[in-house]
């Protein structure tokens, strides 16, 4: 089970206190400057299950992943409530700094829970998933009970990266857990759906720019992408996740290409947006807003 940690009860990790400068404070954060920094950050979260929720950290340097980095979160085959997720929770800035992956490495993240992640380039050619968050996965929350996943605000995407799925988000986005994207950009050049080592298409489904299966909202966001994809693929996004939720998408732009072998496609999202109104067997069916 993972350990809810607050600025207001720092010191926190032992050993991220002593490899970190700053106190996790909006006003002074934790500095990430190297590799080693961020990979603290990983196994202060993956190995010493805290979720740092509250707490700040903004990147002061470019740097570099190796291909072996897994991504920070974890989790239990079950996962069916919080206590099987273990994942940041803080804010991390990235200052615009670019974060460059080797080639086969994994994203950021391996696993998000109301993960905030703003400012941030990122470059690599990604063999198997995403290039921000491999798995958004939806776990059991009490009747009622939101929970936002993710913010992503400014994150671009620049030319020359390749990623096997979408482009930002990998997994499943739920109504309790919604997402929300924003002010992010797929430059020109950056392939989407690409098998790299195949050096063609990965024959996918549910495949966008920024997300696959995605309920919440994608605002103010633009791709010069190429998108690969067999059936609901879009420019932005794929198709909405789940039912009963949020799927809005707003202020977007699309003038890359859209390339798919199946059915659904569209320049904005491959499916799932219509009229914005709930009905008792379909829940709210979606909005598509200036794009």
């Amino acid at each position: 089970m993972c350990t809810l940690v607050f600025a207001a009860v720092l010191p926190v990790h032992a050993n991220a206190e002593g490899a970190w400068q700053g106190n996790g404070t909006a006003g002074n954060p934790y500095q990430l400057s190297t590799f080693e920094d961020i990979d603290n950050l990983r196994v202060s979260v993956n190995e010493d299950h805290e979720s740092y929720e509250g707490v700040y950290f903004k990147v002061t340097s470019d740097i570099a992943f190796p291909a072996t980095w897994s991504g920070i979160g974890t989790a239990t085959v079950a996962l069916q409530t919080a206590s099987d997720l273990c994942a940041f929770s803080g804010t991390l800035d990235g200052d615009g700094h670019t974060f460059e992956f080797a080639t086969g490495s994994k994203p950021l993240f391996a696993f998000v829970d109301n993960t905030t992640v703003m400012n941030l380039k990122v470059h690599g050619t990604f063999t198997s998933g995403t290039a921000l968050v491999e798995n958004h996965v939806r776990w059991t929350l009490p009747s009622g009970v939101q929970r936002r996943s993710l913010t992503a605000d400014h994150i671009t995407l620049k030319t020359g990266t390749v990623t096997y799925a979408s482009g930002l988000l990998g997994g499943f986005a739920g109504a309790g857990n919604s997402v929300l994207i924003s002010n992010c950009v797929a430059e020109q050049g950056v392939l989407i759906g690409w098998d790299a080592a195949a050096n063609a298409p990965s024959g996918l489904s549910r495949v966008g720019s920024f997300a696959g299966d995605v309920n919440g909202r994608i605002v103010g966001c633009s791709s010069a992408a190429s998108v690969y994809g067999v059936d609901y693929v879009g420019g932005i996004v794929g198709a909405k996740g789940q039912a009963m939720g949020a799927y809005e998408i707003s202020g977007c732009a699309f003038t890359g290409t859209v390339n798919a072998t199946g059915s659904f496609v569209g320049g904005i999202a491959g499916g799932g947006y219509g009229r914005a109104e709930k009905r008792p067997d379909q829940g709210e069916r979606g909005v598509l807003l200036l794009c």
